[in-house]
């Protein structure tokens, strides 16, 4: 009867229309933890089963990270996997975000899908510790750098942003000239990031494409790390733990790129990004500031 009750509760929530854009999120952060046979199936029957259902397939199946909507479910899983602590799994992003409006998509704005993808995921977690899976916390793909060894000046985030459906980026340019420290051939570059809202309630951050040019040398960057916090707050602010760590594994050289004169309202697209992943950040206040830092440019 729970399974009859379970299924009929799906269905009545399956109906919602697209509203991502596909144009960001394909990701290798996941997680290479084995996948017991009855774990895997514990996933599909639960909170996979839901999401194929509910309709968060459309966009977490195929282009937006995180990919725990792959049609195939060992890759599904693989994905989910980093953002459940088995021991405390109803505190789960899968579960705040199916009813957060996140989206700007009605699938993703219903509060009472919240306590049904609880249930589902403490079914999960039961089996998942039975088999003495690894029980490590959430994570978004990458670790925290608390202390980047090169850091960018701090900008603002523009207080009105494109929604993600609108096919517009705003942009947020960077001087390199202020770099801390400098890097010879950074000195007249810019890195830009493109940034978008995930819905009307300006809840989270879209960002995503960063990208350098002007510089007069080649660059390699690794492991970039975005930090925000208030305007009227002070010091580097704070990573997103659940979803604004997946430029940690980034590793990436720009080729030397004139500084095109005049700079385009929008995204230079014609410059390759260092990182075709996406990060979700959480909004932190009606007015926010941006840091990037890196743990290695040479």
């Amino acid at each position: 009867m729970r399974r009859l009750a379970l299924f009929a509760t799906l269905l009545s929530l399956s109906a919602c229309g697209p509203s991502h854009n596909g144009a960001q999120g394909n990701s290798t952060q996941a997680s290479t933890a084995y996948a017991s046979p009855e774990s895997l199936q514990a996933f599909e029957s639960t909170v996979y089963a839901f999401g194929r259902t509910q309709g968060c397939v459309r966009c977490h199946g195929l282009s937006v990270n995180p990919l725990w909507m792959n049609d195939n479910v060992r890759t599904a899983y693989s994905f989910a996997r980093p953002f459940i602590d088995f021991n405390n799994p109803t505190t789960s992003a899968l579960a705040t975000y199916t009813g957060n409006n996140h989206c700007n998509d009605p699938v993703c704005a219903v509060a009472a899908n919240v306590s049904v993808m609880q249930d589902l995921l403490l079914q999960w977690s039961t089996v998942e510790l039975s088999q003495n899976a690894n029980t490590g916390g959430p994570t978004g793909g990458g670790q925290t750098l608390a202390t980047p060894a090169f850091v960018t000046a701090t900008m603002p985030i523009p207080s009105s942003l494109p929604l993600i459906t609108s096919g517009q980026a705003a942009v947020i340019r960077f001087d390199l000239g202020l770099l801390n420290p400098l890097v010879a051939g950074l000195a007249g570059a810019v890195l830009e990031i493109s940034v978008q809202s995930y819905n009307s309630g300006n809840t989270t951050y879209k960002i995503f494409n960063p990208r350098i040019y002007g510089n007069s040398l080649s660059i390699t960057v690794t492991s970039i790390h975005a930090y925000v916090r208030p305007a009227v707050g002070s010091g580097l602010g704070t990573e997103d733990i659940n979803q604004g760590t997946a430029w940690d594994s980034v590793s990436a050289t720009a080729a030397p790129i004139a500084m095109p004169m005049p700079l385009p309202a929008g995204p230079m697209t014609g410059v390759l990004p260092l990182a075709t992943t996406s990060l979700g950040i959480a909004v932190q206040s009606s007015a926010d500031v941006i840091t990037l830092g890196f743990k290695t440019i040479q």
